[in-house]
């Protein structure tokens, strides 16, 4: 299995500072994006540290017994501890918080975890074909958990049902799959996600050209929108 990976984070046109954070390990077959919330203290301390926990948690289980969507789960329980560990540390910061999406590829290249709390969002491209295959923790995109298949167009409502340094436990969507030679997979925050429209993620995912373009032409769309938002997103193709 050969990965292609590409990814950027941008402080868009509106924001004073860039909340998100990104994780790009191809070495380790680990992607992270994570969006701290912007209403919260010290966002981007909470994105950061999601970001490197998860990494620290999956990178030392290599003799766990679990599966791996059970260790993206772990390691997203542990980030959310950390960061709530780190706000009651801190002098006059009541909470932290940040979304989080993960993905892990086994090593044969065969097959495919993820797991995410929020809204920010995983894609797939296969053969002509977009799927989101995560579904937001907000009250719209509760309504699709149990659909099977989450609308391209599902909308951000920005009123977050569970976010990690937030409350008890957070409840960690995790998923599956199998890979296929050519699957292109994009994970972003909602500063992409809510700007681009779904039909020109579409176009531009399905062409097949370099990732740098590719993603150069996603954070041009969503700067053309207005970028209202910090934008981050990672892309990986996978080739066998």
């Amino acid at each position: 299995m050969t990965l292609y990976t590409w990814y950027q984070s941008d402080i868009g046109l509106v924001r004073p500072s860039n909340q998100d954070a990104l994780g790009c390990f191809p070495e380790e077959r680990l992607f992270i994006v994570a969006d701290g919330m912007g209403g919260h203290a010290d966002g981007h301390v909470a994105s950061r540290l999601a970001v490197d926990t998860i990494h620290e948690e999956i990178a030392a289980g290599g003799n766990d017994l679990d599966d791996d969507g059970g260790r993206v789960r772990k390691a997203i329980v542990a980030a959310h501890e950390k960061i709530r560990a780190a706000a009651a540390g801190r002098v006059g910061t009541a909470a932290m918080g940040t979304t989080v999406v993960v993905l892990r590829l086994s090593k044969t290249g065969d097959n495919a975890d993820w797991g995410h709390v929020g809204d920010s969002r995983l894609y797939r491209m296969r053969r002509g074909t977009l799927e989101l295959l995560t579904v937001d923790h907000t009250a719209f995109g509760e309504s699709y958990r149990d659909a099977g298949v989450v609308p391209l167009d599902l909308p951000h409502t920005h009123q977050l049902l569970e976010a990690l340094g937030a409350g008890d436990e957070p409840a960690v969507s995790i998923g599956s799959a199998q890979v296929m030679d050519g699957d292109l997979f994009l994970l972003c925050s909602d500063g992409l996600s809510s700007t681009v429209e779904p039909f020109n993620l579409v176009q531009e995912l399905a062409v097949g050209r370099e990732l740098a373009t590719v993603g150069a032409s996603l954070f041009e769309l969503a700067h053309a929108a207005g970028a209202p938002d910090n934008i981050s997103s990672v892309l990986i193709r996978v080739a066998k």
